[in-house]
């Protein structure tokens, strides 16, 4: 038998090359003669590559990469830094001109992907579109990922093309293109989806059911085949975040990420603006698939608006959660100002989760103004949980019910809670009923309580009538009061966009290139 370093240097390079990109790093590293193989010029081509094309970023108001001549510019990927930025259907034309682009794409952030709204880009997409050698209709119609899935190519090609040669300003097809770029990457790690894909309707809908086609292949295959040339089979992080993460106006279909959470690879879930619920202007859930969340260690919901029922569904899978940490927010035409906040964290405590999660967060977002009186009394049915960080409004109540004393809201497992509130200064009686009984049962009720903070936005000047209403209590809980100015967020909500794609990816680059 022929031993690897035994072959002639050729063939050990053609052997490296086939493990590009997955698996080069770690067969590189396996013996001495196969990194002298890829020593040379193959590992300088993988480092170069993977700079340039790990990390692509949907940019439509960037230059034409082209030279702008009447055939609508060059397609070569060395003339700039990310050429393919324009949109989605922009990256599937250098994908039909050099394949190897589809390979080395790690992170895609689709979130600006939308119609070009620019005449002179449009004429040049048109041009690039009638021009029979950049291929994207043949990588369409030579698909057989859409073959498998029952999908017309055709048809599908119709859609995308059509779109962008008439130049619609609708996005209500738009997710045509995005979605078909998903089919042709199987080394994607983050993903980060476009706004566009909440024109996507209901699965019984028959004009979206070949998207739908394609979305449950896309689940199918992956979790059938993880960590292999499946597309999204070595999926890890997920987004819906729209470019203003919160606001009044910002409004996501929360459903957008079912499929996409429903691969077993995927561990972190960030939404931003997430909608879930069948109020008014709200938008309905499903989670469709049985393997939904279900290997979510992290989910981070910022200025979402989700039921209680809604969240029932959303959790039901998730039997590995560790971290959970929401903020609510009021959306357009008052969308979540009737919010069950009781019921939605019973359906917390109901959820597979509950024996799981360590790290819970449940806050209101902007000081979003909530109509209806109900109250959260007990969060003791959380078996794990190290860390609780909650508003003081979630507790409170206008039919002058007491606030539920800490011993008896928390679960004895509790090393941190964190309280926050606008002018804490101005429910002093709340915050007394809080810390009743801490004095002398705090060993008793809280033996793993290292630390409380108080976090209080508006007035600065509050913190004296505070510490001497309960100066005694927070002492026993070795608390702190910590006053921010107003608005007042929660304390993981400070550092949400490090952990989104961009900057993950950003660090990771400056790591590989040595800080560069």
């Amino acid at each position: 038998m022929i031993n690897l370093p035994d072959l002639p240097m050729e063939v050990q390079q053609q052997i490296v090359q086939e493990t590009i990109p997955a698996d080069f790093e770690s067969f590189v590293l396996s013996c001495k003669s196969v990194y002298q193989a890829a020593n040379g010029g193959l590992l300088e081509q993988y480092n170069w590559f993977r700079r340039k094309l790990r990390f692509i970023q949907i940019q439509p108001d960037v230059e034409d990469p082209g030279d702008d001549d009447s055939e609508g510019g060059s397609l070569d990927p060395m003339k700039a830094e990310t050429p393919w930025s324009e949109s989605s259907l922009n990256l599937l034309e250098y994908i039909a001109e050099y394949p190897c682009v589809a390979r080395w794409i790690e992170f895609l952030d689709l979130t600006e992907d939308r119609p070009l709204e620019d005449d002179a880009k449009i004429a040049l997409m048109r041009n690039r579109l009638d021009r029979e050698d950049v291929g994207v209709k043949g990588l369409v119609l030579g698909s057989s990922f859409l073959q498998e899935a029952g999908v017309d190519a055709q048809g599908w090609y119709s859609q995308m093309v059509g779109l962008a040669k008439r130049g619609l300003y609708d996005t209500e097809r738009h997710y045509c293109s995005s979605l078909f770029l998903l089919t042709l990457l199987p080394s994607l790690k983050g993903l980060a989806l476009p706004s566009a894909w909440s024109s996507i309707g209901k699965p019984s809908d028959a004009e979206y059911q070949d998207a739908w086609r394609i979305l449950d292949l896309i689940v199918r295959k992956a979790n059938e085949q993880p960590n292999s040339d499946a597309p999204l089979s070595r999926l890890e992080q997920l987004e819906l975040v729209p470019s203003e993460v919160c606001g009044y106006d910002e409004r996501e279909k929360l459903q957008v990420v079912a499929p996409f959470a429903s691969i077993k690879t995927v561990t972190r879930l960030y939404a931003g603006s997430g909608i879930a619920t069948d109020e008014y202007t709200g938008y309905p859930f499903e989670s469709r698939y049985d393997t939904f969340g279900i290997n979510l260690r992290t989910v981070e919901m910022y200025g979402c608006c989700v039921g209680a029922p809604e969240m029932k569904l959303f959790l039901a899978h998730m039997c590995n959660l560790k971290n959970l940490l929401f903020s609510h927010e009021v959306k357009w035409q008052g969308c979540g100002s009737d919010w069950d906040y009781a019921e939605f964290m019973s359906a917390i405590e109901e959820s597979p989760c509950a024996a799981t999660l360590e790290s819970l967060s449940v806050t209101i977002c902007n000081g979003s103004p909530l109509r209806i009186d109900l109250q959260v009394r007990s969060v003791k049915g959380f078996r794990s949980l190290k860390s609780l960080e909650l508003d003081l409004d979630l507790l409170k109540s206008r039919n002058s019910k007491p606030v539920p004393r800490l011993v008896d809201l928390v679960p004895d497992t509790v090393e941190v809670f964190r309280i926050q509130g606008h002018n804490l200064q101005d429910s002093i009686d709340d915050l007394r009923e809080l810390f009743a009984g801490c004095v002398e049962g705090k060993d008793q009720h809280l033996p793993n309580l290292k630390k409380v903070y108080l976090r209080s936005g508006g007035n600065p000047r509050g913190g004296d009538q505070l510490q001497e209403a309960i100066g005694r209590e927070l002492e026993a809980v070795n608390g702190r009061l910590i006053q921010r100015n107003w608005p007042l967020t929660a304390v993981w909500m400070k550092t949400f966009h490090e952990r989104l794609i961009s900057s993950v990816a950003d660090a990771a680059d400056d790591e590989s290139s040595g800080g560069d």
